[in-house]
């Protein structure tokens, strides 16, 4: 400090840490990169509250908030009182937020009340105003009763002015959810599918209708085809269209092309019990050879990625497109199951990317991209096994008919796997010699079994065979077995054990509900003793009810012996 009671400089500068000291430039353009982290910069020191603080000054209209979510009552109240009951509006409630936050909210603010409005105090004035003032593009509604005068005019009015739109449709007061009345939006026995279909013909095109109480609002006739899947896919316009419990479409124009047609996926949305009808696929005939590549062709592996990041949901789309484009996509492999006769789906494993079906329909908060989201695309083995990668992570099969064998094995041929879960009820010897045997050979690494019951000629050959393929095995029965029959007809397990060890298989793991006399103490003293004496890292479970004492554990070579109601040898590592 100098005799004039100033702090020098060279000393000020010293003792400033480097973010202090950066350019007014410098400083300005990390805001702009990453505007949520005001915030955290607020509270690094009061220089940099400060330079915040003239950085927003200069600017006014900078994005601090993504969202704004009000939820305390409260605060919910004093809107309510102020706005319904006084009566007295300056503007709206958006204004209001305007005014108190400033024009530096991002995609929007939601407002939720607890307490039942019913819509015609709002309809006008607080609805269609706002939204055409303050241009919003997502509107989400959750109604019980509505009594506007004409609520069907004033969806049509909404699709005007919003590009998607969610409707959630709850239980009327007093009146318990019927499934087969027909009800929605306060009217009920209307024929709805020729509204949505102009409603799509505006500026929608984005719609998601929750009617968990009375879904029959659209008849299952309507979803066949010559019917509202068809309108809509006239519209020549690209459509996402979900009403739970009853049908969920797509159509997603093909990429890099112009006056086409769509990519149509058609399934029923979850909790109900029906199958896929069919999956459609219109697009150009593209140059697969890749002999002449286009502009979005040579686009960098890199950047692809960031822009499937983006639209994932256009990532079996694209692998259509061209060989080139289908060897890109192949790099991060995803998951299949297969999960009945007529459809199988894979989930992409990745935790930044976002679909419009998997979270609330308004899309309002940045960070819902980086929460645990996959990918979900449900497509028929016959007709659009090509745009599934040649190889994936896990393959799960879960049916109930002996018949899906066949087409699951003609899946199967086509693609590369790592793991294989099976759950039948019975393993027969037919889904041994059709699925289980032609697998033996392939490079797997697990392979995990589920069944009720085992009716197959040699077992002791098929569980040999398949300790012969893969290092890790899982072995799961569901319902009792009897004392004759024992475990996969074996009444004593112990020397197949000691055989399937001295193959590939490494781990094995067998669990049962009820397992008498299929390990016994001879086998059991057998196995503690022989199988850590291998030279493999073994990793062993099995119910054991054999030993007089319990409890008791202890160590040989580097591997843990525990005799409990599980017999366990577990390799240190």
């Amino acid at each position: 400090m100098n005799t004039n009671g100033s702090i020098d400089s060279a000393s000020t500068s010293s003792t400033q840490s480097r973010l202090e000291q950066l350019p007014s430039e410098l400083f300005s353009m990390l805001i702009d990169y990453a505007p949520e982290k005001i915030g955290a910069l607020r509270l690094a020191s009061g220089t940099v509250n400060w330079r915040v603080e003239e950085y927003l000054s200069q600017r006014g209209n900078v994005q601090i908030l993504d969202q704004v979510v009000i939820n305390s009552w409260l605060f919910e109240n004093k809107f309510y009182t102020f706005e319904f009951v006084s009566g007295k509006d300056p503007d709206s409630v958006l204004q209001l937020m305007k005014d108190m936050f400033g024009s530096r909210i991002g995609k929007g603010v939601r407002i939720r009340c607890n307490r039942s409005t019913p819509l015609h105090y709002v309809a006008k004035k607080h609805l269609l105003e706002p939204i055409r003032k303050h241009r919003v593009h997502h509107l989400a509604l959750t109604v019980e009763k509505v009594t506007v005068a004409d609520p069907v005019a004033l969806l049509k009015e909404l699709s005007t002015v919003v590009r998607s739109l969610r409707i959630h449709q709850k239980p009327l007061s007093g009146f318990q959810a019927d499934p087969g009345r027909s009800y929605l939006f306060g009217v009920s026995g209307l024929d709805w599918a020729p509204i949505i279909v102009e409603m799509f013909s505006g500026k929608l095109d984005k719609m998601w209708i929750m009617n968990m109480a009375y879904p029959n609002f659209i008849p299952p006739q309507y979803y066949q085809h010559n019917g509202l899947i068809d309108d809509l896919i006239n519209l020549g316009k690209p459509i996402w269209f979900d009403a739970q419990k009853g049908v969920r479409f797509a159509t997603d124009p093909p990429p890099a092309q112009e006056n086409g047609d769509y990519f149509l996926r058609l399934a029923y949305a979850s909790g109900t019990t029906q199958e896929v009808t069919n999956t459609l696929t219109r697009s150009f005939h593209y140059d697969h050879s890749g002999a002449m590549a286009s502009h979005f062709e040579s686009i960098p592996p890199d950047v692809m990625w960031m822009l499937l990041d983006h639209a994932p949901e256009y990532a079996c789309a694209l692998r259509l497109v061209s060989r080139s484009l289908k060897l890109v996509l192949t790099n991060t492999p995803p998951q299949v199951g297969y999960h009945s006769s007529r459809k199988f789906s894979f989930l992409q494993p990745t935790e930044t990317r976002l679909l419009f079906h998997q979270c609330s329909i308004d899309m309002l908060s940045r960070l819902e991209k980086y929460d645990t989201k996959s990918v979900c695309c449900q497509c028929t083995v016959a007709s659009d096994i090509d745009c599934l990668v040649r190889s994936v992570t896990k393959v799960g099969v879960y049916h109930e008919k002996t018949a899906l064998c066949l087409d699951v094995l003609t899946m199967l041929k086509k693609i590369k796997f790592k793991s294989l879960t099976i759950e039948v009820h019975t393993i027969s010897e037919q889904i041994a010699q059709r699925l289980l045997y032609p697998l033996i050979g392939v490079e797997l690494e697990s392979i995990s079994l589920t069944a009720s019951m085992v009716k197959i000629n040699d077992p002791v050959k098929l569980l040999l065979d398949v300790s012969s393929t893969v290092g890790d095995l899982c072995i799961s029965l569901k319902s009792q077995i009897s004392r004759k029959k024992g475990l996969f007809g074996l009444s004593d397990w112990g020397p197949t054990i000691l055989k399937m060890f001295s193959r590939k298989t490494d781990k094995l793991w067998i669990q049962i509900l009820d397992s008498p006399g299929i390990l016994s103490k001879s086998s059991a003293d057998r196995i503690r003793e022989r199988l850590q004496q291998l030279g493999k890292k073994i990793w062993f479970s099995m119910p054991c009810t054999a030993f007089d004492i319990r409890g008791h554990s202890y160590m040989d070579n580097n591997h843990w012996i525990i005799n409990n109601t599980n017999l366990r040898i577990v390799h240190l590592s």
